[in-house]
């Protein structure tokens, strides 16, 4: 039987196959410029939604869905992330930050302080 071997990072399985430096470089790349995606992917996964019924919250597809959670953040539109983010209605208070070198998606509980009132 073949003895299997464990790998600390993908980097160890790239360096085999003739990937080196560049292919590094492309990766990460590629993670710095998906991170919004990123983020409202794992923001909707929180909440328990499927990419079906996220769809269906947004009044689009699960096609329009799927390449929005793999869009680069350049190529993505102001509308479609309010869009998106509109979908999580409720007493929650999402916030994007661009900064120079990083970005980050948050999402704050905010109390409803009318809740008693309607009841």
């Amino acid at each position: 039987m073949a003895k299997v071997k464990r790998v600390k990072n993908v980097w160890e399985l790239a360096k085999p196959m003739g990937l080196g430096k560049k292919f590094r470089k492309e990766v990460k790349k590629r993670i710095k410029n998906s991170t919004i995606s990123f983020e409202l992917s794992f923001l909707r996964t929180k909440n328990n939604l499927t990419q079906k019924e996220m769809a269906k919250k947004i009044s689009s597809n699960t096609s329009f869905v799927e390449k929005f959670e793999n869009t680069l953040n350049g190529d993505m539109r102001l509308k479609d992330i309010q869009k998106y983010l509109n979908a999580f209605s409720g007493n929650e208070n999402i916030s994007i930050r661009i900064t120079k070198n990083k970005i980050t998606v948050k999402e704050h509980y905010v109390e409803d302080k009318d809740h008693d009132k309607k009841m």
